[in-house]
């Protein structure tokens, strides 16, 4: 029965679940517990201790890695210029292997639900034509880049509005965000919901929560894995460690403008973007998080300032 409790608490089990397990008193467990430790002690007493830091050996090697850029929530035509420039600006310098554009690229303010500014006079075309431009001159600039562009709650206010103000227009291809956006004619693979970096899985997100952190928490209790979502506006970094390992969760911040006219209160919005580095021999990814503000940037001893 020791061995076996050695075993249950290797695994993380407390006491009660352990006597539940076997079928004894908490009391009984807490006894073959203390037995445990005292038999490691005399075993201790054997080692005599040399005036030595006891540390393992560490064995690095080099290893090919690729980068995947993720920005989301630029909102064009409502984007913030000096932070959009500075992002792309730095990804023509890393020139990542993958570029995720992850949701909310463009507003599409004129087919939403709430009411409209009467003084905004950007049309539903000016908006397609300038995030049209924008996908065009991604590509133009990475042209070897594998590029994702995956659904936001922005976009699918163009498929609502369709279905509510006139459904028998939705089957037109026309009027698919691919025709639309141009995203074959650009290279660009569109995702209904997300897509695959490594062990990191990236999507827009569908819930926003109040508290930094809740919302991305929400989503990993769903999924279990690594997530990265964008969606809030604002960064947010946490790891969670289970029985399967560690998981990584990120809310990824935003590159549109800080203060929308919807917003009748002060929003607690970060520009920036991430980058992922990850093996593609295994999955294992670190991710490093970019964050803007008031137009500059600061990786490593380079400042980005844009004006």
């Amino acid at each position: 029965m020791k061995q076996r409790v050695r075993d249950l608490i290797n695994m993380g089990w407390g006491r009660r679940k352990i006597a539940k397990e076997l079928g004894c008193t908490e009391y009984k467990v807490r006894a073959i517990m203390r037995s445990l430790v005292l038999d490691n002690l005399r075993k201790d007493e054997t080692n005599t201790f040399d005036g030595r830091l006891r540390i393992a050996k560490v064995f690095s090697k080099k290893e090919k890695t690729k980068l995947a850029a993720v920005m989301n929530d630029i909102h064009i035509p409502y984007h913030d210029r000096k932070a959009l420039a500075i992002c792309l600006e730095y990804l023509r310098e890393i020139k990542p292997h993958q570029i995720v554009l992850n949701g909310d690229i463009v507003d599409f303010y004129s087919v939403s639900k709430y009411m409209k500014d009467p003084m905004r006079i950007e049309t539903l075309q000016s908006e397609l034509d300038e995030a049209r431009a924008f996908l065009t001159m991604v590509r133009r600039e990475h042209p070897r880049a594998e590029i994702f562009f995956t659904m936001g709650n922005h976009e699918i206010r163009l498929e609502k509005f369709l279905i509510d103000r006139a459904s028998a227009l939705v089957s037109l291809r026309c009027l698919s965000l691919d025709d639309l956006l141009g995203l074959s004619d650009n290279r660009i693979k569109f995702r209904e919901t997300d897509v695959h970096i490594g062990k990191m899985r990236v999507t827009h997100g569908v819930m926003a929560r109040q508290i930094p952190g809740s919302s991305v928490r929400g989503h990993y209790s769903r999924t279990g894995t690594s997530i990265l979502i964008g969606h809030v506006h604002r960064f947010n970094m946490q790891q969670y460690r289970d029985h399967h390992g560690t998981h990584t969760l990120i809310e990824n911040g935003c590159l549109c403008g800080m203060d929308p006219s919807y917003a009748d209160q002060f929003t607690n919005w970060q520009q920036g973007f991430s980058v992922i580095e990850y093996s593609p021999k295994t999955g294992d990814f670190e991710v490093h998080m970019h964050g803007i503000v008031n137009g500059e940037m600061i990786v490593g001893d380079r400042i980005y300032r844009a004006e």
